[in-house]
């Protein structure tokens, strides 16, 4: 695959070997996906620098690479900083509650000593993330993300970043019910994510967008859906493309489109079976059928993200 600036941003911040080394791995990937592997499998069979190994556990988390986490994690034990990136949230608010207070207590840990700032925004961006995408806590959502954008301000090189903060903070203010501000802030996250040529920020404030969109213009969203999944598929993440399938479902279903819904559906639920039933895979939306005396059905979703209601109204 060509260099992609989710991995090239970094490089203002790491020495000219590990560039050399990210440039060769993309070089010989065939995807995002195939290139975290590469990389992961490097960090974990030779001795590279510290920072190498921090990317490593970074771009395994988003990926879901449990396994792999947690090779990185006992090789880097002492390395602070790294800590954070083993705990993977689930799409249910439990999961978040239980790790949140482990998430800060580490990170307000580390940044007690010497961190650079590029790593301290990634941490912070961490921590708002496990207030993210459930209801309850805007504020607590916001405050992490205030901290990075300060870091931010100090620092032109970190704007690089700021394509994530526009992510969360869109997907906050739609919680608070500012739909026309929420899309606003995440189409200037998409910008931004074009502009850093970031593929991965690109379909996190995507999918955020789609999300918005099934409550406003569900034909629109279904197309949006389409292009979602594409981009998806580039990546190459199992976890993203279920979790398109799965929005995918609730777009069909909510515009009467049953038969689409019901096959968006059979393929999360196959994803989710050849990644061994993983618990950071998106649960898919749940289909039950009540046929009626004339041999009709409807379908009943209710989506398994963690509480955020569907457009049909149910939780």
């Amino acid at each position: 695959m060509k260099p992609m600036g989710t991995i090239t941003k970094y490089y203002p911040f790491i020495d000219e070997e590990s560039k050399t080394l990210l440039n060769f791995l993309m070089e010989e990937s065939n995807s995002y996906y195939d290139f975290v592997q590469r990389l992961c499998d490097t960090v974990i069979e030779n001795d590279v620098t510290v920072k190498l190994g921090y990317l490593a556990a970074v771009h395994a988390w988003w990926t879901r690479k449990k396994d792999v986490i947690d090779l990185i994690q006992e090789k880097y034990k002492d390395v602070s900083y790294i800590h954070p990136w083993k705990y993977i949230p689930d799409v249910t608010d439990l999961d978040q509650d239980l790790y949140h207070d482990q998430i800060v207590q580490i990170i307000d840990k580390v940044i007690e000593s010497p961190v650079e700032d590029w790593i301290e925004t990634e941490l912070h961006l961490l921590h708002a993330y496990f207030h993210y995408p459930f209801l309850g806590d805007v504020p607590g959502l916001l405050k992490p993300l205030e901290k990075a954008r300060n870091l931010l301000n100090a620092n032109p090189k970190l704007n690089c970043f700021e394509s994530l903060i526009c992510t969360l903070e869109g997907w906050a203010k739609g919680l608070e019910g500012y739909v026309e501000d929420s899309i606003e802030v995440l189409q200037k996250g998409l910008q931004l994510a074009e502009h850093y040529d970031d593929s991965l920020y690109t379909y996190l404030n995507l999918i955020n967008y789609v999300a918005l969109l099934l409550y406003i213009n569900v034909n629109e969203a279904i197309e949006l859906c389409e292009e979602l999944y594409e981009k998806a598929q580039d990546l190459g993440v199992p976890f993203f493309i279920g979790e398109v399938l799965n929005d995918s479902a609730i777009a069909f279903e909510t515009a009467g489109e049953y038969d689409f819904a019901i096959s968006s559906h059979i393929e999360a639920k196959k994803i989710a079976g050849e990644t061994n039933g993983s618990p950071s895979y998106p649960k898919p939306a749940a289909i039950s059928f009540k046929f009626s005396n004339e041999e009709k059905f409807a379908v009943e979703l209710t989506t398994g993200r963690g509480g955020v209601p569907d457009p049909a109204g149910s939780v």
